[in-house]
Formats: C-alpha cells, sequence, structure tokens
C-alpha cells in the first residue's frame, strides 16, 4: 500500500533555538535499547550487519515523499523512524504507514544521521557554527548541545556516554544525558571519520593516514599506526578486527588490539564507501559498477556481482542476503554466499544513503525526495 506524506500544520514546530519550547505531541516509545537501530551502519561498531531472521523481498510496503533530496539514514526506536531532511528539521514517522506524527526543528542543516540509545537522540549540524545536539526524542526537548568547530562528522553512543570528533583535532567523551566532559584528546591532525567503537575501544583515522586506539572510559590511546593509505569512509569493526576500505582501491584488514596488519587487498577502482562486516566476509562496491564479497580471513575475492553503476553506497548485510544501491538509482540484493542476484528495485534518483533494517522492515532514503519501505517475505 502507497502512502503520501501528510504534511501536519499547527501542533508540529518546536524549534530548538536557544530554549526548548512549542507543542510536541508524545511518542509511544518503550526506551528499550534492544529494540532501538542506530541509523548509521546499525551501530557503533559500524559494521553494516544486522543479525535477523526476517529477510527482505523488496516488495514495496510504502514510500512517502518530501519536499527536498534525503542523504541520511533514518533511525528508529520502537515502532518511529527518524528522518533527518534537508529542511533542518528531524521528521518523525510511523512505521508501519509513514504517516508523520511530529518533526522536530532545528537552526541550522543536519549533516549525520541520528544516533539513538535509550530516549535520546544525537545529531551533528553542518557548517562553521554547527552543533552537535543531543535531544529526549520522547518529548522533542533538548538536553544539552555543544559546538563542533565546523566538522560534521557522526557521533556514537556508547554505555550511556557520546563520543565526538571536532574541528580542533579534539576527540572528546560526555555523559549522554547532561553533557558533562569526561575526557577530550587531542590530535594532531584532523579528522577523517568519527569515532568507531569495539568492546571498550575506540578508533578514529586522520588526514595523515593515522589511525588511533583509544580507551572509552580513561581517553588513553592504546595504540596508533601509519595506515596504508587516506580513508574517505569510516571503518568497521568486528569480531576482533578493524577494516577499511582507502580512496586509493584497497582494503586492508588490522588486529583490533594491536594495530598489526592482517592483510591487504587491492582493487584498482576508487572505493567511495565504507565496507560491511559479518562472520563470513568483507563487503564493499567499487567506482566502476562491482561489487565484492572478501574471506575475512585473508581477504582472498570470493565473488563479484556487476551493478553496471559506480556504487556509492554501504551495504546492510543479513542472514542470508546483502543489500546495497548504486548510481543507476537501482536497490539489488544479492545471494551474500554465491553473489546471485535475488530482487532488485528502481528508484527514481541516486542513493547515498545506507540501507536500513528494523522490526522487520527495509528503509531507503533516496535523493528523488522519497524515503521507501520494504516488506520482509512474510510481512505483507
Amino acid at each position: 500500500m502507497i502512502k503520501s506524506l501528510v504534511r501536519i500544520g499547527g501542533v508540529l514546530g518546536l524549534t530548538l533555538v536557544f530554549s526548548c519550547g512549542g507543542a510536541h505531541p508524545p511518542l509511544k516509545i518503550d526506551p528499550d535499547p534492544n529494540r532501538i537501530y542506530s541509523g548509521y551502519k546499525g551501530g557503533v561498531s559500524r559494521d553494516g550487519h544486522v543479525n535477523t531472521d526476517k529477510e527482505v523481498d523488496l516488495t514495496p510496503l510504502w514510500k512517502i515523499k518530501f519536499r527536498y533530496p534525503l542523504f541520511f539514514s533514518p533511525s528508529l526506536a520502537g515502532d518511529y523512524i527518524f528522518q533527518p531532511g534537508t529542511d533542518k528539521k528531524i521528521h518523525i514517522l510511523e512505521v508501519n504507514t509513514g504517516v508523520e506524527v511530529a518533526e522536530i526543528k532545528v537552526r541550522r542543516q543536519l549533516g549525520t544521521s541520528p544516533e539513538v540509545a535509550d530516549s535520546f537522540l544525537a545529531v551533528c549540524e553542518e557548517g562553521e557554527k554547527g552543533e552537535l545536539l543531543v535531544i529526549n526524542y520522547l518529548t522533542g526537548d533538548l538536553a544539552w548541545s555543544v559546538k563542533t568547530y565546523g566538522l560534521c562528522l557522526p557521533p556514537a553512543i556508547y554505555n550511556d556516554k557520546i563520543f565526538w570528533v571536532d574541528g580542533r583535532m579534539t576527540i572528546n567523551a560526555a555523559e549522554l544525558t547532561d553533557g558533562q566532559k569526561i575526557w577530550s584528546v587531542e590530535m594532531d591532525k584532523g579528522y577523517d571519520t568519527g569515532p568507531v567503537i569495539c568492546e571498550g575501544k575506540l578508533f578514529v583515522s586522520t588526514v595523515d593516514s593515522m589511525i588511533y586506539c583509544i580507551d572509552t572510559e580513561s581517553g588513553e590511546k592504546l595504540w596508533s599506526r601509519h595506515g596504508s593509505g587516506r580513508t574517505n569512509s569510516c571503518p568497521a569493526c568486528f569480531n576482533g578486527r578493524l577494516y577499511f576500505c582507502l580512496a586509493d582501491g584497497k582494503v586492508v584488514c588490522y588486529d583490533y588490539s594491536t594495530g598489526e596488519q592482517l592483510w591487504e587487498h587491492v582493487e584498482k577502482p576508487r572505493l567511495f564507501y565504507s565496507p560491511s562486516v559479518d562472520e563470513s566476509g568483507v563487503y564493499f562496491g567499487t567506482g566502476d559498477g562491482l561489487f565484492i564479497r572478501l574471506d575475512d580471513d585473508s581477504g582472498v575475492k570470493l565473488w563479484e556481482f556487476s551493478a553496471g553503476s559506480p556504487v556509492r553506497g554501504t551495504a546492510l548485510v543479513t542472514q542470508k542476503t546483502v543489500i546495497f544501491t548504486s548510481l543507476d538509482y537501482t536497490v539489488f540484493m544479492v545471494d551474500k554466499y554465491s553473489g546471485e542476484l535475488l530482487s532488485s528495485y528502481v528508484t527514481s534518483g541516486m542513493i547515498s544513503a545506507a540501507p536500513v533494517l528494523s522490526n522487520s522492515k527495509l528503509f531507503i532514503a533516496g535523493q528523488d525526495r522519497f524515503l521507501y519501505c520494504f516488506s520482509s517475505a512474510g510481512d505483507k
């Protein structure tokens, strides 16, 4: 069933300026961390892997149209979607219908997907005056904010704390609830990536190709090493390893405890976006239209799929499939073990946001101004 976005006036429009005001309808959400999907690549490890026994078959359930293109993935909590728009708003929609129930208006353009945990939502604004905003999404109240000094990269929420990088070449840790600073660490160069976290270790890379491992509790630098090249996307962390796609076409794997390089795979075309990883492989797309799976232990290529157009987005990996998009407006679903095409769906515009899967539904945010919802095989 196709649903159209209905703009709701009057009762909406909480404006986060210097203080919070206006009406915000209460959302019926149980803030259970086990039900929350953090939009940007599925969580703080950024592995792009969702462990679910419900597979998507790319059957359209609904789609809604926004006034402007969508560049960032939504986040989900309970039965609600939090979709960042290019209209300085976070649109709150019902998962099952796509009906908009509320919106949170901010002062500046948003530059990341929201991160969600418990009853809080964190998102970064773009620009020299941009801030990291931490919002109570149950009430719409601004809990606290802090300047990011011109750098807009996704924050990470972990163990009731929030971690972010800023334009002062500093990485920061604070209490999620009130913003009380825990520690700050300054690097020699600016950041290429926002923080990625695995088992109490935080990883960032800087513009001079350095990789740092930092203890999340103390801010102590555990190790650092010069990487194999400049990254243009965040790493993925899985099963004791850290994986990077580099701008020069390399995929590199490191031991995340020591920083030791375990293997390197070379593809000639440029790699635009970060890899996704699960227990059986590393998945990424290339600038010449290939989508590739590597063995996660050795870096050996297991298969490649020709999408026919450059693959710019990060993939979503489930128990049996891999879902990704290409510049010819297409959503692909392939068998993750064989690379065989299982299904595809053509939208009406380019897609740069990563696919999101939660509550047995797949969400694709498109530059054609549509947010698409696809059903699982048994959910029509």
